[in-house]
């Protein structure tokens, strides 16, 4: 069974096959293009998809200058019939280059080339590239754009990314997190930031996403998530042009927006006048207070547009100013990966996870009490699945510390409870300790005073029996001269 048999199953009305690579067939993109033709020989068989796999899956890796077509079941089988073998250009339905600046590299130049032939082609089938129909990766500019704020935003809140992957549940291909671990200052930014690495946009998507959520936080994921993508699509096809030009797309999109419920159509239509106050404080030169967590994030965002790339990272080390994790995350995508990668270190880790959520996301599922990020990797893609495996371990290596972390918190904690618990006792003891201590002091001031009192009898004594002496020896001495007096005078008598 060859590969055509294989796929006739799965085609529908609209099905995508690319040309033969170069080493095989030179130059297939021009030869299509100026002959107007195609035959079978031309096309990579092994690349046929149906337009919804193609859309959704990556079990066909394309390059930027692979040359794509998108045909119909029935020119399909037109085309690899024996009998047959070749169709007109006319016969196809889209024709271009996948990678979008590859695409307009490559029509640019041909069209200066070939005017007429163009001005034909473009009559007869639609010209485009077709990187745009993938759900799962996003182009040059738009990777450029996240890889930069996401990189920025992990240097300045290393700690919040750390917490939220070490709280995702790995299942094979799939990252899940309980919607209990999500709250509005770090966990739900960074959730919305990886899934803008899919190009899925629809409103009603994220509405049913929301579902998952707390009912308090239901708000804040919806409008912030349109925060980001507008800034994104800002970003990406246009160069930072200023505060109010930023600021006026911002209004304009939140302005044609219709929200399902009457209380989040309340706070765009609030945010969408505190947008306008913001510009006019802008424009005059005052400092604008913001009233709301999104405005804050907003104002953070435009008084820091004004730094240039190359004092970015200066600035912001000096800065004593605490931003939010989406200011930098935003002031990232404005100044773009390309730009701002001399300046800022940006781990490998943060590399390999752009890289499988830009070209892996398959799909985003979502539960009751979970959301989780799906990606399409083969077994048998060895580079994917090297890259899969790195990230695996970082994740692990980072609940290991983050595990540690929380048993030496909780033992703080335990420490903390049981003190708490023997404070009162404790108390009690302290104040008989100190009740013995005063009486010690008291007994030591009184025998000192006994001591002073019994120096004071000794002394006393001492004095008294040297005056005894004294007059012991003063009355001997006048004994002894009465004597020799009355011996004397005896002596003579008896003369």
């Amino acid at each position: 069974m060859d590969i055509l048999d294989r796929f006739k199953k799965s085609f529908d009305d609209r099905n995508i096959v690319r040309v033969a690579p170069k080493e095989h067939l030179a130059k297939i993109d021009s030869k299509i293009l100026t002959t107007q033709e195609i035959i079978t020989d031309y096309i990579d068989w092994d690349s046929i998809q149906s337009f919804q796999n193609f859309s959704e899956k990556n079990e066909v890796r394309y390059l930027p200058g692979d040359f794509c077509l998108q045909l119909s079941k029935e020119t399909i089988l037109k085309l690899k019939d024996k009998d047959c073998g070749r169709i007109d250009l006319s016969e196809v339905d889209k024709i271009g280059w996948f990678g979008k600046e590859k695409h307009n590299e490559k029509w640019s130049n041909f069209r200066t080339l070939n005017n007429f032939v163009s001005i034909e082609i473009k009559e007869m089938t639609e010209i485009c590239n077709f990187s745009q129909f993938k759900k799962n990766i996003k182009n040059t500019a738009e990777t450029d754009a996240l890889k930069g704020g996401l990189g920025i935003a992990y240097m300045y809140h290393e700690e919040e990314y750390q917490n939220f992957l070490s709280k995702i549940i790995w299942r094979n291909n799939e990252w899940r997190i309980a919607s209990e671990d999500l709250e509005p200052d770090f966990s739900i930014p960074i959730l919305l930031q990886l899934m803008l690495f899919q190009n899925n946009r629809d409103g009603k998507f994220f509405n049913e996403i929301s579902q998952s959520l707390d009912k308090k936080i239901q708000d804040y994921f919806l409008l912030l998530n349109d925060i980001m993508i507008i800034s994104l699509n800002c970003f990406s096809t246009e160069s930072y042009q200023g505060k109010n030009h930023y600021l006026n797309r911002l209004i304009a999109s939140f302005k044609s927006k219709q929200a399902d419920t009457q209380e989040l159509q309340s706070k765009i239509d609030k945010l969408i006048l505190e947008l306008e106050k913001m510009k006019v404080a802008h424009n005059e030169g005052i400092q604008y207070e913001p009233q709301s967590r999104y405005s804050k994030i907003i104002n953070d965002f435009i008084d820091l547009s004004d730094i240039g790339t190359e004092n970015l990272k200066e600035s912001l080390d000096s800065s004593s100013k605490n931003y939010s994790i989406t200011v930098y995350f935003l002031l990232g995508m404005m100044h773009l990966y390309s730009r701002t990668q001399k300046q800022f270190y940006i781990k490998s880790l943060i590399h390999y996870i752009v890289s499988v959520t830009s070209y892996k996301i398959s799909d985003i599922e979502f539960g009751d009490n979970y959301i989780s990020l799906l990606f399409s990797i083969s077994p048998d893609d060895s580079a994917w699945n090297s890259q899969f495996k790195f990230i695996k371990k970082q994740f692990d290596i980072i609940k290991e510390i983050k595990g540690f972390s929380s048993d030496t918190k909780e033992l703080e904690k335990r420490y903390k409870e049981r003190k708490n618990q023997l404070n009162p006792v404790l108390k009690e003891h302290e104040k008989e300790i100190k009740s013995i201590q005063d009486d010690i002091r008291k007994k030591r001031i009184e025998k000192e005073e006994v001591y002073r009192e019994l120096d004071k009898i000794i002394t006393d004594t001492l004095l008294l029996k040297e005056e005894i002496h004294n007059i012991s020896k003063s009355s001997s001495l006048d004994d002894k001269k009465r004597y020799e007096t009355f011996k004397i005078e005896f002596s003579k008598t008896q003369d």
